[in-house]
Formats: structure tokens, sequence, C-alpha cells
């Protein structure tokens, strides 16, 4: 499944304050640097999660961001809708346009998967995500 880069970014700035969770805040140069997202661009995410709930900020010279509640009680469909919008979101359809039965199922089924991701996305936390963030990689040797 394809996401945006917004909401990728999003993920891994997420996951870079739930690392350093605590009171002090995480300047967004270092966020940036550690995560390999743009600094303008990370700036208008963040904003967009700050007005969320999401996380809190401090200005200043020794400003940043901080996560604005723990890190296992912040899923992640949470910071997907701040920065894309509602998963599952019925669309509506306006009633001159008639969609076809092929269409119709196609539309359904779509809004099913949505919702499913959505439900699966609920159950898992920033707390889940930095945890597996930092299990060793395993490796499997294969011999060609």
């Amino acid at each position: 499944m394809r996401r945006s880069q917004k909401v990728e970014h999003a993920f891994r700035a997420m996951l870079e304050l739930a690392l350093a969770e605590g009171p002090e805040v995480t300047a967004v140069a270092a966020i940036a640097e550690n995560t390999g997202v743009p600094k303008k661009f990370l700036e208008l995410i963040l904003a967009e999660l700050r007005k969320a709930g999401l996380v809190q900020s401090k200005r200043g010279p020794t400003g940043g961001y901080r996560l604005a509640r723990p890190a296992d009680a912040i899923p992640l469909a949470e910071v997907w809708e701040a920065v894309e919008g509602p998963l599952g979101a019925v669309v509506p359809v306006s009633g001159a346009l008639r969609l076809s039965r092929s269409e119709e199922s196609l539309h359904e089924l779509w809004r099913e998967l949505e919702l499913e991701l959505r439900a699966a996305m609920q159950k898992v936390t920033l707390a889940e995500l930095r945890r597996r963030s930092q299990q060793p990689r395993t490796f499997e040797d294969y011999v060609i």
C-alpha cells in the first residue's frame, strides 16, 4: 500500500519524539537531521500535529517539540488523520453521478479496506513503534 510522503514524514517525526520522550523539547533541526525530512516540510507537518494536539511546541532559541501525551496514548491512526484526514471516510457521491454496479462494489471494497486499516492503526501506538525500532534487526542468511 502506498502512503503519501507527508504521512511517512509525520510517522518518522513522531517516532523521533517518542524516542526522546520526556519533558525536554527536541529542536526541529535535530528531528530533520535524524529523520532525513527536509526542515521546511517538517515544520509544516509539526504545525499540523500541534494543531491536532499530538505535539507541544516551545518557541525561542531553545525551542522545539515534544509529545503532548505519552507515546502509549497516541495511536498511529491519529497521526495519519492529523496530516491526511480521516481514514475510511465516506466520500459522498452526487446524485447526478451514477456508479455502475462494478464501480459501486469497488467503492465499497475500498471503503471497507480503509476502515480495516484505521482499526489496525488505532491498535498500534507510538510506544509500540518505538519498541519495534529499538529491537535488534535480524537478517536471514540466504544461500543461492
